[in-house]
């Protein structure tokens, strides 16, 4: 299974999973009520294949209901790499679920972006010279900057152990676009009215 393959069924699930009805037969109910409203402010930060990857995102709720705005970024990690760092970039509005447990909340969205991508095109200098005493070890080569902009697909899904006004978690989080789709895992902190 490709990594493509593999995000496009992790985002039909994520889909599905927002789009399914709230069960009141679930033999394993929440200590707290998420029948009520909320809002969820995240910060988190983790890899990306190739480079980091940072989130940032305010969520309102109501009910098992989730709805929100986001902003993401995957960039290629080099300290002494070549210019410009690839980069995407996303601001996106996304829809989901929430579900309380005890020790914390699930969430799954899915929803609509903007994403702005950085490429690198021609070279355009290298500040290598192999007569120096490291070489090339600390050159970096300078390229075109390309810049394109791009509707895409956002999607996450996270797992939180919060108390009610404050929490850690972890998810994934990716986008799908023709520019340049992106998937990473971030540890993240969460403040508001979670629970």
């Amino acid at each position: 299974m490709t990594t493509t393959t593999a995000v496009r069924s992790l985002v039909v699930a994520l889909i599905l999973s927002a789009a399914s009805p709230a069960r009141t037969d679930d033999a394993e109910q929440p200590t707290t009520s998420s029948g009520g409203g909320g809002a969820i402010v995240s910060l988190g930060l983790g890899p990306s294949p190739g480079g980091i990857m940072g989130v940032a995102s305010a969520q309102a709720r109501r009910g098992s209901r989730l709805w929100g705005v986001r902003l993401a970024e995957s960039s290629e990690f080099n300290l002494f790499g070549p210019s410009p760092a690839l980069a995407d970039t996303e601001f996106g509005l996304l829809f989901g679920r929430y579900s309380a447990r005890k020790a914390g909340f699930v969430t799954a969205s899915v929803g609509l972006s903007v994403v702005r991508s950085v490429r690198r095109g021609r070279s355009l200098s290298s500040n290598c010279n192999s007569f120096s005493f490291m070489g090339c070890l600390f050159a970096a080569t300078r390229y075109e900057k390309l810049v394109s902009h791009t509707i895409g697909v956002p999607f996450e899904a996270r797992a939180v152990l919060a108390s009610r006004y404050a929490g850690l978690g972890v998810g994934v989080f990716g986008n799908l676009n023709a520019g340049g789709s992106f998937v990473g895992v971030a540890l993240t902190l969460d403040v508001g009215l979670l629970r």
